[in-house]
């Protein structure tokens, strides 16, 4: 995973996308009150960039119209923010 956010997701995968491919996503959340939550949300493929020099590309995905599942995505999203304020990061 490259990143996430309530909208969408970005991947690095070998496998071949194309701007408009519908998919499912598998996640797996970590929760506070349940410990861990599999979700699948339907996502389509906004955009497909080639990794130079690998057989990698960098895929964005926007989630569908999905409602239960962006509220406990939501959950997952504000979990992980709460998490990294209360720890000091480092970048390089």
């Amino acid at each position: 995973m490259r990143d996430i956010c309530a909208h969408g997701i970005g991947i690095y995968t070998n496998r071949v996308y194309k701007t408009g491919d519908r998919v499912l996503i598998e996640l797996t959340l970590p929760t506070e009150r349940e410990g861990v939550r599999r979700e699948s949300i339907p996502a389509e493929v906004a955009w497909v960039e080639p990794l130079p020099g690998t057989d990698q590309y960098v895929v964005g995905m926007r989630f569908g119209p999905i409602h239960d599942e962006k509220s406990k995505l939501s959950e997952y999203i504000h979990y992980v923010e709460r998490s990294l304020s209360h720890k000091s990061i480092d970048f390089v």
